[in-house]
């Protein structure tokens, strides 16, 4: 069977901070710009864009989105027209 440890060794006073002086002092970092180079770093929220830029832009992208859905409209009605078409062609030959 092993020893147990006492819980105290066996000198006097294992406290080995100096009561009576100074606590010691944290020394600065010695290579701060390691640390420095990444306070801004990670996802940050984008700003605004200020007001008159970017918004001829969104205009244009505006606009075209709305041109592609009227030629995408005008292009479904087409081929529905050519369907029901077809589908009439087919019922008078039955």
């Amino acid at each position: 069977m092993a020893k147990k440890r006492k819980s105290t060794p066996p000198s006097g006073s294992n406290n080995k901070m100096d009561l009576d002086g100074d606590p010691p002092s944290t020394a600065p970092l010695a290579n701060k710009s390691l640390l420095s180079a990444n306070t801004h770093a990670g996802i940050t929220k984008s700003t605004r864009l200020p007001r008159g830029k970017g918004r001829r832009a969104q205009r244009l992208r505006k606009e075209k989105g709305a041109e592609r859905a009227e030629e995408v409209q005008a292009r479904t009605e087409r081929k529905v027209e050519r369907s029901r078409g077809k589908g009439r062609r087919k019922g008078e030959r039955n």
